[in-house]
């Protein structure tokens, strides 16, 4: 199974590297992370642990998220927001819910 981690950002500052971290510390599955930068002028989306693209003008968080979904290639989809931080296995547990069918929705910790 591989899930692809979605995370909007536009001008979070540290928090987005914090996201970023927080996922691969807590995610055993095989997963890639995408940040799409919506245009971000502080440069909190420069040199990440991850892929990342930068929208062509201002989108909003639905036009991103469907840039997002389009540029990645896995079995689960997880949208985050870029000021997340997560327990051990929360992420593990939540893609393993959503290969059930399951409905699952991300809660901030």
């Amino acid at each position: 199974m591989k899930v692809s981690y979605v995370i909007i950002a536009r001008n979070e500052g540290d928090w987005v590297a914090a996201t970023v971290d927080s996922v691969h510390a807590n995610c055993t599955h095989n997963h890639n992370i995408l940040v799409v930068d919506d245009q971000s002028s502080d440069g909190s989306c420069n040199n990440l642990n991850c892929d990342t693209i930068r929208t062509p003008e201002r989108y909003g968080v639905g036009r991103s998220r469907n840039l997002g979904y389009k540029q990645s290639h896995a079995d689960v989809y997880v949208f985050l927001d870029a000021h997340m931080g997560f327990e051990r296995d929360h992420l593990d547990r939540l893609a393993d819910k959503a290969l059930e069918g399951g409905i699952v929705m991300p809660v901030s910790q």
